[in-house]
């Protein structure tokens, strides 16, 4: 299993300044423009973007956008879209003609990799992982389980069980009342 750091670094891909140099000569504001990629290498249309908690701007379907002008400096760009993750970058935008690039993991992806970090015991990566799919996936069962799971392997019990009252009490799959179960008794899940 990877570090959290370096699985970042390698699926959160910010690609900025493909021009070189600053701009030095450039002073008033310009567009962002760039390009968002499933990691299939598929462009990925309606991804909502963000810039400093700016107005939303979105991607068409081939994955392009234009965010608002914004001068040179350093920005908080925010991506993303229902069955993905949402992703927050720091980028400096040096000139005109940067171009930003962004990748966003599937919850599929998303949860093969937290499945991958609760087996190789480390919780608190799968928990890193979690909180990138869970802002635009909250409804998602299984991010939701696995969010408790990972939770209980930490230790915190509290808020594993805190995490289980977004299910129903009654109807609820099986794993999660077992895992309700063994919490309440005081068990490891």
């Amino acid at each position: 299993m990877r570090s959290a750091a370096s699985s970042v670094a390698l699926w959160t891909l910010v690609l900025l300044g493909c021009a070189g140099a600053p701009d030095t000569a450039w002073t008033g504001p310009a567009p962002l423009h760039g390009v968002i990629y499933d990691y299939a290498g598929a462009p990925l249309g309606w991804v909502e973007l963000r810039v400093d908690d700016g107005p939303p701007v979105y991607s068409d379907i081939h994955g392009r956008f234009t965010l608002p002008p914004i001068t040179a400096g350093n920005y908080r760009v925010q991506a993303g879209r229902a069955g993905y993750e949402t992703i927050r970058s720091d980028v400096t935008f040096t000139s005109r003609s940067d171009v930003l690039y962004l990748r966003l993991r599937s919850v599929a992806e998303l949860v093969v990799q937290i499945q991958e970090a609760l087996d190789d015991g480390d919780p608190a990566t799968a928990i890193e992982l979690l909180q990138a799919g869970l802002p635009a996936n909250a409804e998602d069962a299984q991010l939701r389980f696995l969010l408790a799971l990972a939770r209980a392997r930490t230790g915190d019990v509290a808020a594993a069980l805190d995490e289980l009252e977004w299910f129903p009490s009654e109807g609820s799959p099986a794993a999660v009342e077992l895992l309700r179960l063994r919490l309440g008794e005081g068990g490891a899940p």
